[in-house]
């Protein structure tokens, strides 16, 4: 039975995915704490500073500087 594609939902997971490899990429895959609340920590952090970098990348190029 076919279903009705949600493009919007894709575009979503799309979004997030391409996010997750660009993580990986710039800060490496392993994450080395132990207990979860401290891998979650450490996973915030790193999403912390790939929005910064990602704002200081964009202000960056918006002034003409690549």
């Amino acid at each position: 039975m076919a279903t009705k594609f949600d493009e919007d939902s894709y575009a979503q997971r799309w979004h997030s995915e391409t996010v997750m490899f660009m993580l990986k990429q710039r800060q490496g895959e392993a994450l080395t704490a132990r207990k979860h609340h401290t891998r979650r920590r450490g996973m915030a952090l790193r999403c912390i500073a790939h929005n910064i970098n990602d704002r200081l990348r964009q202000r960056r190029v918006s002034k003409g500087h690549a």
